[in-house]
């Protein structure tokens, strides 16, 4: 299944993004509450305080492979909507499989997978015996246990 973490600040700016990738992937099945985020400062500079995150899902199958189309489509997406050369919101997309929960990532690492087109396959999670395992490379926001049941319930319901 696909999925796209919306990282923002400007509600306005997400819900025109949301349809966008709507006309793209069709239904969403389930959104995540926002959350603040406040796991890092990284995204500070360029897109300002009082960032929010939260997830997108699509009804719509995509394996690794298919995540470095995605994330093109995404990376336009957010140039819709720069200021000042500055993204207004940033928009990951990621697969969710039985196995697994994967992101699409611009930055190469020892531990990503080249799929294509400059993208790498971040593993975040693997489902084993019913439970979600981390990495060490796996994101702060995404070892907060609410994330993790909120992906382990899109597996244990879409994915099996």
């Amino acid at each position: 299944m696909l999925f796209i973490a919306a990282l923002y600040s400007d509600e306005e700016v997400y819900d025109k993004s949301v349809s966008f990738l709507k006309e793209k992937f069709g239904n969403v099945i389930i959104e995540s509450k926002p959350y603040n985020f406040t796991f890092t400062d990284y995204y500070n500079e360029e897109m300002g305080s009082g960032l929010v995150k939260r997830f997108i899902v699509f009804r719509k199958e995509a394996n690794k492979k298919e995540l470095a189309q995605v994330r093109k489509l995404t990376g336009e997406i957010e140039d819709k909507f720069r200021v000042n050369g500055k993204r207004k919101i940033n928009l990951d997309p990621g697969h969710i499989s039985s196995d697994e929960v994967v992101l699409a990532s611009v930055k190469k690492k020892d531990f990503k997978e080249e799929i294509g087109n400059g993208i790498f396959a971040h593993r975040i999670y693997a489902f084993e015996n019913g439970k979600v395992k981390t990495f060490f490379h796996t994101f702060p926001d995404y070892r907060v246990e609410g994330n993790k049941m909120f992906f382990l319930s899109i597996r244990n319901k879409f994915c099996e």
